[in-house]
């Protein structure tokens, strides 16, 4: 295969002529028509090597770029992650016998201390009197930040297993060193001399989570005590306040008014150590 230079209209072109001897380059545009195919062949060794160099740019970006952390997850990295426990009234609950229902809450207690001495269970306690959701039997946190593992964990509670009492968890930012209660607790039952866990009555107060709500619970801030915010199930959205007050009356003497947050206050009793998270 071989190419023959015609001449038409002033111009030099090539066609190819098969079987034919190569003809040779016109002479005005030898060294030219040369130098172009030199560079023309060096531009086609130079196209995969830019595209392979393209690709691994390309890939080596899609690489570096990583998705944004969610707020739980720079709360583990911080150390403010927990998991929060909520308890229900169970579907047995009415038809059990006083006598049955002793033994049981003596097996209940004996299980949350077992928690409690594990220092995974770090503040809990009943609620107590007149609540907006009178299903609500307790609330806890524990020093977890797998609510599953958790919850599998609260279901060995004797009281979970009969169905006197339904368990919820999910995962809980706090605002607060609530890490610090198991020190807190012994150095309060120290001071006391006695290893008796000693309760007292607290408000737990629940709304919105945002600056609003943070706005409605400033008028209180010298009786907050723990401060969290809930990223799951029933409370999701909700932000948890427990406040150094005795009754729901004294409570909202004090909170800002004139809004129109769905703000809910619950009496709660937990440890007396727990006035010293201030």
């Amino acid at each position: 295969m071989t190419w023959k230079s015609l001449k038409a209209v002033g111009q030099t072109s090539r066609v190819q002529v098969v079987g034919a001897r190569p003809a040779p380059i016109p002479t005005g545009n030898r060294f030219l028509t040369a130098h172009n195919e030199f560079m023309y062949l060096r531009i086609l060794r130079l196209v995969p090597l830019a595209l392979l160099v393209t690709a691994c740019s390309s890939t080596s970006a899609s690489v570096d770029v990583k998705p944004a952390a969610s707020p739980y997850e720079t709360a583990v990295q911080e150390g403010h992650a927990f998991t929060m426990a909520v308890m229900r009234r169970g579907a047995v609950t009415d038809i059990i016998t006083p006598r049955e229902m002793g033994a049981l809450t003596r097996k209940h207690i004996d299980f949350t201390q077992e928690l409690a001495d594990s220092r995974l269970l770090l503040v809990s306690g009943p609620f107590v009197g007149e609540r907006v959701e009178t299903s609500l039997r307790s609330v806890a946190i524990l020093d977890s930040t797998d609510a599953t593992a958790t919850h599998e964990r609260l279901c060995q509670d004797p009281a979970t297993q009969e169905g006197v009492l339904e368990v919820e968890t999910f995962p809980f930012i706090a605002r607060s060193d609530v890490r610090a209660m198991p020190n807190i607790e012994r150095a309060t039952r120290g001071a006391q001399g006695s290893d008796v866990l000693t309760l007292r009555p607290y408000i737990l107060m629940e709304g919105p989570t945002g600056a609003e709500f943070d706005t409605v619970t400033s008028g209180v801030e010298d009786l907050v005590l723990l401060r969290g915010d809930c990223l799951g199930g029933t409370f999701e959205g909700r932000t948890m306040v427990v406040l150094d007050c005795r009754t729901v009356s004294e409570a909202q003497s004090l909170i800002s008014r004139g809004h129109t947050l769905d703000v809910r206050l619950h009496p709660w009793v937990s440890t007396v150590a727990l006035t010293e998270m201030r």
